[in-house]
């Protein structure tokens, strides 16, 4: 039963890999406020 906890769905893990990746673009650094 511990694993279903555990387990996180592909599509989240795809989302948070597609976020930290738009995170390296400097057009999304720039509407952050972070340049």
């Amino acid at each position: 039963m511990d694993e279903d906890i555990r387990y996180i769905p592909d599509e989240i893990l795809e989302a948070r890999k597609a976020e930290l990746l738009s995170l390296d673009d400097p057009k999304t650094r720039k509407l952050l406020g972070w340049e």
